[in-house]
Order: structure tokens, then sequence, then C-alpha cells
């Protein structure tokens, strides 16, 4: 039997109604989530279609995301009662929600790290429209990056990238 629980309710209002948003949670015999949220308003309730199969924390997140409704609400709101009905799963994704953020702040020191060496790079012969020079300058900081990566040197004089002259400091 599927185990549905009370995931967050949250009262809301505006200048002419008051309602409140509930997200379910419901955990089937297969091991899968699911979930679903509710409005109750001095019209009734409304119910959403169920986001079915959410099997990782990762799939958790992202369905979590997907609900444009609750674009204020934190994951945080979600963890006490998951602490509750499904603890290793809360426990899983408090722990990938850290290691999204250490991530995240990896991610920025690396950009701030290649930003700094593009300001030196010299791209001749770019090509023409801003969509392109974009993507052509993005597909240059993805060399400057793989070429760190494998050498753990920045790349130095003429370089022909996707045959163009790029020249590195």
């Amino acid at each position: 039997m599927a185990k549905k629980f009370l995931l967050y309710s949250k009262e809301d209002s505006s200048m002419v109604s008051t309602w409140t948003d509930y997200l379910y949670c419901s955990i089937l015999k297969n091991g899968s989530m699911s979930l679903r949220y509710n409005v109750k308003d001095e019209y009734g309730s409304e119910w959403s279609p169920s986001i079915k199969n959410i099997r990782t924390p990762k799939e958790f997140i992202d369905a979590f995301e997907s609900i444009e409704r609750f674009e204020n609400w934190s994951l945080q709101d979600l963890l006490p009662s998951l602490h509750i009905h499904h603890p290793i799963f809360a426990i899983h994704l408090e722990y990938m929600q850290k290691n999204q953020e250490l991530d995240d702040e990896l991610e920025t020191e690396i950009s701030v790290l290649l930003n700094k060496f593009m300001n030196g790079v010299k791209l001749e012969d770019l090509p023409s429209g801003n969509t392109n020079k974009r993507v052509f300058t993005n597909d240059v900081k993805k060399y400057v990056r793989d070429f760190l990566e494998t050498t753990g040197n920045f790349p130095k004089d003429k370089q022909v990238i996707h045959g163009r002259t790029v020249i590195f400091p």
C-alpha cells in the first residue's frame, strides 16, 4: 500500500483572496515517489496532476522545482516532514543539496579564474553576428578549461580553434 503524507502547506493571500497550498508526497510499494499539490480557497479545492516515478533526490528536486506555483518555497521547508516519513531519502536529499551548493561555488571560482585569463586572450577573425561571436568565445573558454584541466597549465601562443586563430598570453 502506498504511503501518502503532507510534505508542506502554506497559507497565502492577495488583496482579493486567501488560499492554502498543500504539497503531498506518496511513496509507492515499488519505492518510487510522487508529488501532488492541492489548492484550497473560498471556491473549493483543486488538485494538480501527480508528478510520478521519482526515484532519486535529483529527480525529487527537479520535480519540486518544476511546480511553478511554489517558486517562493524552499526545499528546506519540506525536509522536516521528509525526515519523519522517509528519513534516509531526506538525508540523501540534504547531502545532494549541500554538494550542489559546493559545486556551484566551485564553478563560480573556476569561472572567475577563466574570465581573468580570457581578458588577455586575443581572438582574431571572429565570426559575424553576436550569437556566433558568443558561441565561439564560449568554445575558446571551454578549450582553455579543458587544456588547463588536462595539463595543469594555461594554453600559450597561437592556437587554431575551429579554424580560427586565437592568441593566448
